[in-house]
């Protein structure tokens, strides 16, 4: 009597399948914080190289901006300002050779937008560090484009550090380490399969 009965309830349908996590670039605020991010950060460094250099750039020059051979004060005991432009790579390095980053900006840039694309809209810091790293490396290519250098003008008060920067240079030292961060705390992904 019990097998009978059991073979007559009817066998439950299949739940729905999981519903795929939504991307970022399908969802309005992961493109705000970014291109936000971004078109600040590119503003403030073209905005501020401009001050630092009110006239035209000489690639041929070692130092040529509003005060040469000259530094200000803008933070006692923090940071200066001295203008210089830079032929080479990060600090200072393959002087001349600086049109080899070119390429490499280019594709660090195609690298960030399919960061992006493959991101989660719920990744907001993600965003955030590669809004900053966009605006870096737009802000150098458009030098080293133009003017076949990186203009710098930016130094700390401190003798373990004589490096001249620039806003560029600086958005970029906050992304990358905080897109680094965000791939380290970053929990791994629960699987849509059940256990066997």
């Amino acid at each position: 009597m019990s097998e009978s009965l059991t073979h007559a309830l009817p066998t439950p349908a299949p739940g729905p399948a999981p519903a795929a996590p939504q991307l970022a670039w399908r969802a309005p605020r992961p493109w705000i914080i970014f291109l936000l991010t971004a078109t600040l950060g590119i503003s403030a460094d073209l905005a501020t190289k401009s001050y630092a250099f009110p006239n035209s750039v000489d690639p041929n020059s070692v130092i040529n901006g509003r005060q040469p051979f000259e530094h200000a004060v803008l933070i006692p005991g923090v940071l200066e300002f001295i203008t210089t432009v830079n032929h080479g790579a990060v600090f200072g390095m393959m002087q001349g050779k600086g049109y080899l980053f070119i390429p490499f900006s280019f594709l660090a840039l195609a690298a960030v937008i399919l960061v992006f694309a493959r991101s989660r809209p719920q990744q907001w810091v993600l965003h955030l560090a590669l809004g900053l790293i966009v605006a870096g490396a737009i802000g150098n290519l458009y030098d080293r484009l133009l003017f076949q250098c990186v203009r710098d003008f930016l130094r700390f008060s401190v003798s373990w550090y004589r490096y001249i920067f620039n806003i560029a240079d600086a958005l970029l030292c906050l992304g990358v380490p905080l897109l680094m961060l965000c791939w380290i705390m970053e929990p791994p992904a629960v699987s849509s399969k059940s256990p066997s």
